[in-house]
């Protein structure tokens, strides 16, 4: 009996960011498949569905999108009445959130279902029902917030991946996975250990820099900033990583400057 993987994916990726995990969690003990089949099969579905380029897509979107709201006013704008222009910047503004949402939610829907896989082929085994003590530490999982400002730790891990995914200018690895690990548990669960390492590099600097400045203006646009204040995201940056680089940044310059693509 093979899964529905098509209308699980349709209806996860529209649930609240924080709920993805655990509708997964729930459909696959209602399904007949083991965690690690399951996901397995969830897996391949993705790659029928080509949804790295889809994220591609939907990134490049919410890119464009805001370009447009940002000329909105120094174009289009001017040339309106004050009604039609509070209409079009409401309407361009929800198009942007709207776009926002879907786009991090297929990369958590990715990045929940290859964990929930890894872990299920770590786990088989190790105890008489390990199926059934992983769902209980998968379920605990869901409950983690980040104790900085309260967004799901599902969510903070997938904005912050591509530290491990991707390479800076000089070829290599941002971050390995024992120190984005220390990252996430450091930073966002406020657990007491050494500065991780990050490779910023030659020139990559504000690459760094643009990627919690889109930190920030994500949760901004998320409601998970006080009073759309940057300061507690900069220093969240400045403490974030055994390295000095960061020092001398400051509000004037805590912005997108780097073309470097996090895409």
């Amino acid at each position: 009996m093979e899964i529905n993987a098509s209308k699980i994916f349709n209806t996860a990726i529209n649930l609240n960011s924080g709920t993805i995990k655990k509708y997964l969690i729930e459909e696959q003990k209602k399904s007949s498949f083991s965690p690690q089949v399951f996901f397995d099969l969830l897996l391949s579905h993705t790659k029928k569905i080509s949804i790295s380029k889809e994220i591609e897509y939907l990134n490049g979107k919410v890119l464009e999108l805001t370009y447009d709201l940002k000329i909105f006013d120094e174009e289009v704008a001017p040339t309106l009445s004050d009604l039609n222009r509070e209409y079009n910047r409401t309407k361009k503004t929800k198009k942007l959130e709207e776009a926002k949402a879907k786009a991090i939610n297929h990369e958590l829907f990715y990045e929940i279902v290859n964990r929930l896989f890894e872990q299920s082929i770590s786990g088989t085994g190790a105890k008489p029902n390990p199926d059934d003590r992983k769902e209980e530490v998968i379920e605990e999982e869901v409950s983690l917030v980040s104790k900085f400002n309260g967004m799901a730790m599902e969510q903070v891990r997938a904005f912050f991946m591509p530290l491990v995914t991707k390479k800076n200018k000089d070829g290599k690895q941002w971050m390995t996975e024992e120190d984005f690990e220390i990252f996430m548990k450091r930073t966002f669960l406020e657990i007491d250990l050494p500065k991780p390492k990050i490779n910023v590099g030659h020139g990559n600097k504000y690459a760094v820099v643009s990627l919690f400045y889109k930190f920030y203006d994500f949760c901004d646009s998320e409601n998970f900033t006080e009073n759309n204040k940057k300061e507690p995201y900069l220093s969240l940056l400045k403490n974030a990583f055994n390295t000095t680089t960061f020092n001398d940044v400051e509000l004037s310059n805590f912005k997108v400057k780097s073309k470097y693509s996090w895409n």
